[in-house]
């Protein structure tokens, strides 16, 4: 069991560095039968977001099936942790939000 709790952040909250380092080096271990994500976040930084659910989507191409178990808020970044996976399990009471997009132009 994986706990992603807080922001989405590099080094702190769901530590997205830190986080798919260990995810990836389950990719080596052939005893794993499952990973199960709890995840409780409001979103922050997408570079966390994505590095953690590349780990996630190696996972799966390798056959590992990943379960989310989506807490308070899984929101933006949340949501994007808990999108690859095999299965999301929430509450009713779970805020479950899309994956919030920030474009800029020239004027």
């Amino acid at each position: 069991m994986v706990y992603l709790v807080g922001a989405c952040d590099m080094d702190k909250g769901i530590k997205g560095r830190a986080t798919s380092r260990y995810l990836n080096r389950q990719l080596k271990n052939r005893n794993l039968a499952g990973v199960v994500l709890r995840v409780d976040s409001p979103g922050g930084d997408p570079m966390a977001s994505d590095v953690v659910a590349d780990a996630v989507r190696r996972l799966r191409k390798r056959g590992v099936p990943v379960v989310v178990s989506q807490g308070d808020v899984a929101a933006s970044g949340g949501y994007w942790l808990s999108m690859d996976a095999d299965e999301v399990l929430t509450t009713p009471l779970t805020i479950t939000g899309s994956i919030g997009v920030i474009a800029g132009w020239f004027w």
